[in-house]
């Protein structure tokens, strides 16, 4: 009888999801702006653009550095995600394993830390501003350039650790002293303008800034300068892949439940 009520659901929900993403407006909406964007070749904020689909291709150059506001710490990208770990043991109270493992957030003085959190800063292109979202879509690398002084001054010291660098308050790693479980480490991935190439990037325009997401666009970033009629077709096949997996689940779902049902009868 579980069986079979499993499956029922499993078929409704499935059912249900197909015939919602046939009915997507969202991505019908999309569809349309998409076909409308304008492109910006020499990144010209014009009024006559404003809330629509903008293209925008150039050479990123950062405006605002991004600082993690609870700990006071700047650093030279517009983007970095903070990784918090504690040193605890995973083992039994006989047989005790140390590790470091994630930590949701802990309380550090006045300040609440918490396991990835994004800060951003923001870029220009041509006169548009970039920020939000667009940044975490760009790739990030390790952060490994902490100095002795800013590790000092928050109470921290340094800890290169399987090609990671941590702000610690205790330098051991696995399978280390028990005597120092409950400490926390902290790292962070970061946006490399070293690294970071010519790019195009799709939005929204609102002012001078190009946004992420609306009511029924989703951003797009691409590498290398593309021409207008390439990121169409870049995104029609994202949009297309996205659909068909889509209804692969679906079906998936609902062959699942059917047999359940099935199954269940037999």
């Amino acid at each position: 009888m579980l069986k079979k009520i499993i499956g029922i659901i499993l078929v409704v929900i499935g059912a249900g999801l197909g015939f919602l993403l046939f009915r997507d407006d969202g991505d019908k909406a999309r569809e349309t702006m998409m076909k409308d964007a304008v492109y910006a070749e020499n990144g010209k904020v014009l009024p006559s653009n404003e809330g629509k689909a903008v293209i925008v291709p150039g050479k990123p150059v950062m405006l605002e550095r991004a600082v993690d506001t609870d700990l006071n710490l700047s650093f030279n990208t517009p983007f970095i995600k903070r990784h918090l770990q504690i040193y605890k043991n995973v083992g039994s109270a006989s047989e005790r394993k140390m590790r470091w493992t994630s930590l949701t957030s802990v309380k550090r003085g006045n300040k609440k830390i918490a396991d990835n959190t994004n800060f951003y800063g923001s870029l220009k292109v041509g006169d548009f501003i970039i920020g939000g979202t667009f940044l975490a879509n760009m790739g990030t690398s390790p952060f490994t350039n902490f100095s002795e002084s800013a590790a000092r001054r928050l109470g921290f010291k340094i800890q290169n650790d399987a090609g990671n660098q941590y702000l610690t308050e205790a330098p051991v790693k696995d399978l280390g002293s028990f005597t120092h479980e409950g400490k926390i480490r902290i790292r962070y991935d970061y946006l490399d303008m070293k690294k970071l190439g010519e790019k195009t990037f799709v939005g929204i325009q609102k002012g001078n800034q190009l946004v992420f997401k609306d009511d029924t666009f989703t951003g797009e970033v691409h590498d290398g300068i593309l021409a207008r009629d390439k990121v169409l077709q870049n995104s029609n096949s994202n949009s297309a892949a996205g659909n068909i997996f889509g209804y692969v689940c679906c079906a998936l779902m609902i062959a699942g439940g059917a047999y359940l049902v099935i199954r269940s009868d037999s």
